[in-house]
């Protein structure tokens, strides 16, 4: 087995997130081998099994969501760095919902939707309403997005780049966080 040429993996279905890890890690001198998935699933555990047995595993992960759970499961080996959206970025991001329309719907992560305060975020945007759909899977995306558009909302936050496709597939705005 030869040794693993970075010491460092990004996995992320969000290129934006991947560009700004590569930037901060050029400024560095770190080239970080990557990832472009955004499913949490078996086939995900797989490629990094096959990946880390041609070339042996890094010594740290940086992932985000249910992703970054399925990686921690299943190598616990690993350190993995969670680099999930704070609450400004998320205040941001439906700020330029509310621009679209003042009905915003707003998919997070399950496991951190209590985190959130929904209507203090309503209240400081000034929305009509902001409608929380915690998921857990790329069905629960696919299935919210389409309860959104029926809900009557102006358009989504959340659910990565499978969300903005899909909403673009129904001609729904979704906007990524």
């Amino acid at each position: 087995m030869t040794a693993f040429t970075n010491e460092l993996l990004i996995v992320s279905g969000y290129a934006a997130l991947i560009d700004t890890i590569r930037d901060v890690c050029a400024e560095m001198g770190i080239s970080p081998a990557t990832i472009e998935w955004e499913r949490a699933d078996s086939k995900l555990v797989s490629v990094l099994c096959r990946m880390f047995e041609e070339n042996g595993k890094p010594d740290v992960i940086i992932s985000r969501g249910a992703v970054a759970d399925v990686i921690e499961r299943s190598f616990t080996d690993i350190v993995v760095l969670r680099a999930e959206p704070d609450d400004i970025d998320l205040l941001e991001m439906l700020a330029e919902a509310a621009k679209i329309g003042p009905r915003v719907g707003f998919l997070i992560y399950e496991p951190h939707a209590l985190s959130f305060k929904i209507q203090v975020a309503r209240t400081i945007l000034g929305l009509t309403e902001l409608k929380a759909y915690p998921f857990r899977s790329k069905n629960d995306i696919e299935r919210l997005v389409a309860q959104g558009k029926r809900d009557g909302l102006d358009v989504r936050v959340g659910g990565g780049n499978l969300g903005r496709r899909t909403g673009e597939a129904r001609g729904y705005p979704v906007l990524c966080v």
